[in-house]
């Protein structure tokens, strides 16, 4: 199971807000972070980009993981 969850969290690499944010997806690798923890991070940073700074979000990110 936890390799077919680290397959799914891979495949979101693709995603447009994932290279937005590649240092996070990397952090959610490299701690482990469950496919849902890693969705509620993104969901966090859909709701807090800004128009011109897209790394204003990390810190509630940070929060999460």
């Amino acid at each position: 199971m936890q390799n077919k969850e680290c397959e799914r969290v891979k495949a979101i690499l693709a995603s447009s807000l994932t290279n937005t944010f590649p240092g996070v997806v990397e952090v959610c690798i490299d701690k482990g972070v469950s496919l849902e923890a890693f969705r509620a991070t993104k969901a966090v940073l859909v709701k807090q980009l800004p128009g011109d700074n897209p790394y204003d979000g990390l810190i509630s990110v940070a929060a999460i993981v």
